[in-house]
């Protein structure tokens, strides 16, 4: 029996807080500066704007009714599912809630990890327990020990930016929450630029770093950490499944030299990986738009168990 407090605390933990209820006309790489192609985004024949819920997705309010909420289909991921440069009506949950006439919750973020995902699934999967799971993973390289490293590094680059010679240094969040706290007062006092949260004692508890800031691209050094990571998500997601678990890979996940050994990994844990090759752009020239929406929600469509819908 699902409780209804279950609800509450997805909602409480799983809130994008920088985003909610917002609505905007471009995000993220989808503007004219930081675009890939600027004659593609202005040639873009759809207008493209993005409205957020009350949780910070890009969907309408969740159900409230907890067997609806097992009878949905959920979609996780990160900005490729957002569907960043496409109008909603071209992101490939709607595209599949379209195609099945069943209600589908998008539940992604920009930059999201692979870590971030496999949490959120199993979470889902142990509280909902829905009929069907669509996962669609992100960059392996985009680990949390990653995510760690670049918030430690934005502070330390702008707390050098503004540092006194007097003052210590400050290489890491941990170490500037240890500075005597006139020094914490000043350094936030500036506009770093820098999205923080920041507690009552004036210590950071997170930077929120923006999708470009928080890439960090495949070096060879990294290979088999970033192989070894996402494997391991995959892993605990399959092991706590109960239902019908769908596993997408983005466009060109993986550096092309070591494609090979990621498939031979995945595909002795997945029995029907989709991978996901670009057929079109979005407007930022990075994401896909609808014909690769069409394509994908085919092929998630062939696996979904609908006769327990």
């Amino acid at each position: 029996m699902l409780s209804p407090d279950k609800l509450d605390e997805f909602k409480f933990k799983f809130k994008l807080k920088n985003n909610i209820n917002l609505q905007l006309s471009s995000h993220g790489i989808d503007t004219y500066a930081e675009c890939r192609d600027k004659k593609h985004f202005s040639s873009f024949p759809y207008k493209v704007d993005y409205t957020y819920n009350s949780l910070g997705y890009r969907d309408e309010e969740l159900p409230t009714k907890l067997n609806d909420l097992k009878n949905a289909i959920w979609c996780i991921g990160d900005s490729f599912t957002v569907g960043l440069g496409s109008p909603l009506e071209h992101t490939w949950y709607k595209v599949l809630q379209k195609e099945t006439k069943i209600r589908c919750i998008n539940i992604s973020m920009d930059g999201a990890s692979n870590e971030w995902i496999s949490m959120l699934a199993v979470y889902i999967i142990k509280n909902f327990n829905p009929i069907n799971i669509v996962c669609c993973w992100s960059y392996p390289e985009r680990r949390i020990d990653n995510i760690q490293k670049r918030q430690n590094e934005l502070i330390a680059n702008a707390y050098t930016n503004i540092k006194d010679f007097m003052w210590p240094n400050c290489k890491s969040i941990s170490d500037f929450n240890k500075l005597p706290i006139n020094i914490r007062k000043e350094v936030l006092s500036y506009d770093l630029e820098l999205n923080m949260e920041v507690n009552e004692n004036l210590e950071i508890d997170k930077i929120n770093i923006t999708y470009d800031a928080l890439r960090v691209y495949v070096t060879k050094d990294t290979h088999i950490k970033d192989l070894d990571n996402m494997i391991g998500c995959i892993t605990e997601t399959e092991k706590h499944k109960t239902n019908t678990l769908i596993h997408s890979f983005i466009p060109k996940f993986c550096n092309c030299l070591y494609k090979q050994d990621y498939k031979n990994k995945i595909e002795k844990i997945v029995k029907k990986p989709i991978y996901i090759k670009y057929l079109d752009y979005a407007r930022d020239g990075h994401h896909f738009d609808i014909l690769t929406s069409k394509e994908l929600v085919k092929n998630i469509i062939k696996q979904l168990d609908l006769d327990k819908q």
